[in-house]
Protein backbone atom coordinates (compact mmCIF):
# COMPACT_ATOMS: atom_id res chain seq x y z
CA UNK A 1 0.00 0.00 0.00
CA UNK A 2 1.37 3.59 -0.54
CA UNK A 3 0.04 7.14 -0.32
CA UNK A 4 -2.03 7.12 -3.69
CA UNK A 5 -4.07 3.75 -2.51
CA UNK A 6 -4.52 5.62 0.49
CA UNK A 7 -6.03 8.99 -0.41
CA UNK A 8 -7.82 7.59 -3.39
CA UNK A 9 -9.25 5.01 -1.54
CA UNK A 10 -10.74 7.76 1.16
CA UNK A 11 -11.77 9.64 -1.54
CA UNK A 12 -13.79 7.03 -3.25
CA UNK A 13 -15.49 6.02 0.30
CA UNK A 14 -16.24 9.51 0.99
CA UNK A 15 -17.76 9.94 -2.19
CA UNK A 16 -19.79 6.58 -2.82
CA UNK A 17 -20.58 5.88 1.02
CA UNK A 18 -20.59 9.63 2.32
CA UNK A 19 -18.41 8.38 5.28
CA UNK A 20 -15.96 11.68 5.48
CA UNK A 21 -12.42 9.86 6.47
CA UNK A 22 -8.76 11.05 6.04
CA UNK A 23 -5.74 9.21 4.79
CA UNK A 24 -5.76 6.86 7.54
CA UNK A 25 -8.99 6.10 7.50
CA UNK A 26 -8.09 5.14 3.57
CA UNK A 27 -5.41 3.07 4.55
CA UNK A 28 -7.44 0.97 7.01
CA UNK A 29 -10.44 0.31 4.40
CA UNK A 30 -7.63 -0.22 1.80
CA UNK A 31 -5.95 -3.12 4.14
CA UNK A 32 -9.57 -4.17 5.08
CA UNK A 33 -10.86 -4.76 1.17
CA UNK A 34 -7.22 -7.06 0.14
CA UNK A 35 -8.07 -9.14 3.18
CA UNK A 36 -11.91 -9.45 2.08
CA UNK A 37 -10.26 -10.97 -1.11
CA UNK A 38 -9.33 -13.71 0.35
CA UNK A 39 -12.49 -14.47 2.46
CA UNK A 40 -15.97 -15.89 1.95
CA UNK A 41 -18.55 -14.16 1.59
CA UNK A 42 -20.25 -14.87 4.33
CA UNK A 43 -17.43 -13.34 6.72
CA UNK A 44 -17.75 -9.69 8.15
CA UNK A 45 -14.97 -7.46 8.44
CA UNK A 46 -14.89 -4.47 11.08
CA UNK A 47 -12.53 -1.55 10.06
CA UNK A 48 -12.07 1.31 12.67
CA UNK A 49 -11.48 4.36 11.03
CA UNK A 50 -9.07 6.26 13.34
CA UNK A 51 -9.74 9.78 11.83
CA UNK A 52 -12.31 11.54 9.98
CA UNK A 53 -11.40 13.95 6.81
CA UNK A 54 -11.48 18.04 8.13
CA UNK A 55 -7.66 18.17 8.46
CA UNK A 56 -7.12 16.59 5.08
CA UNK A 57 -9.46 19.17 2.98
CA UNK A 58 -6.53 21.00 1.76
CA UNK A 59 -4.92 17.75 0.69
CA UNK A 60 -6.70 14.64 0.09
CA UNK A 61 -9.70 16.40 -0.82
CA UNK A 62 -7.90 19.36 -3.03
CA UNK A 63 -8.23 18.24 -7.15
CA UNK A 64 -5.73 20.65 -7.39
CA UNK A 65 -2.97 19.14 -4.25
CA UNK A 66 -3.68 15.34 -5.55
CA UNK A 67 -2.61 16.81 -9.13
CA UNK A 68 0.20 18.34 -8.52
CA UNK A 69 1.49 15.78 -6.26
CA UNK A 70 0.80 12.77 -8.95
CA UNK A 71 -1.97 11.18 -7.08
CA UNK A 72 -4.89 12.48 -9.77
CA UNK A 73 -4.35 11.38 -13.48
CA UNK A 74 -5.34 14.61 -15.39
CA UNK A 75 -8.15 14.68 -17.01
CA UNK A 76 -7.80 13.91 -21.03
CA UNK A 77 -9.02 16.65 -23.00
CA UNK A 78 -9.63 15.66 -26.84
CA UNK A 79 -12.34 15.51 -28.71
CA UNK A 80 -13.80 13.60 -31.68
CA UNK A 81 -12.35 16.66 -34.16
CA UNK A 82 -8.73 16.33 -32.41
CA UNK A 83 -8.59 12.25 -33.13
CA UNK A 84 -9.89 13.19 -37.24
CA UNK A 85 -7.89 15.78 -37.98
CA UNK A 86 -4.67 13.61 -36.30
CA UNK A 87 -6.22 10.60 -38.54
CA UNK A 88 -6.77 12.72 -41.32
CA UNK A 89 -2.67 13.30 -41.86
CA UNK A 90 -1.51 9.93 -41.45
CA UNK A 91 -4.20 7.47 -42.29
CA UNK A 92 -3.05 5.85 -45.56
CA UNK A 93 -6.15 6.30 -48.76
CA UNK A 94 -9.05 3.59 -47.96
CA UNK A 95 -8.35 0.07 -48.37
CA UNK A 96 -11.21 -2.71 -48.67
CA UNK A 97 -10.87 -6.22 -49.30
CA UNK A 98 -13.53 -8.77 -50.71
CA UNK A 99 -14.07 -12.25 -50.48
CA UNK A 100 -13.31 -13.03 -53.71
CA UNK A 101 -10.79 -11.00 -55.26
CA UNK A 102 -8.67 -9.85 -51.87
CA UNK A 103 -7.40 -6.16 -52.34
CA UNK A 104 -10.62 -3.91 -53.57
CA UNK A 105 -13.42 -4.43 -56.17
CA UNK A 106 -11.75 -6.43 -59.21
CA UNK A 107 -12.61 -3.48 -61.74
CA UNK A 108 -10.95 -0.46 -58.98
CA UNK A 109 -14.49 1.43 -58.68
CA UNK A 110 -15.84 1.55 -55.19
CA UNK A 111 -19.40 -0.55 -55.55
CA UNK A 112 -22.28 1.66 -55.74
CA UNK A 113 -20.98 4.19 -57.57
CA UNK A 114 -22.19 5.51 -61.08
CA UNK A 115 -19.50 4.96 -64.24
CA UNK A 116 -18.72 8.42 -65.16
Amino acid sequence: MNDKDSFLTARKITREEGIFIGGSGGSAVWGALQVAKNLDADKTIVVIIPEGGQRNLGKIYNDEWMKENRFLEPPIKITAGDILRKKSRSMPKLIWMTPSTGRGPPNGKRPGRPDH
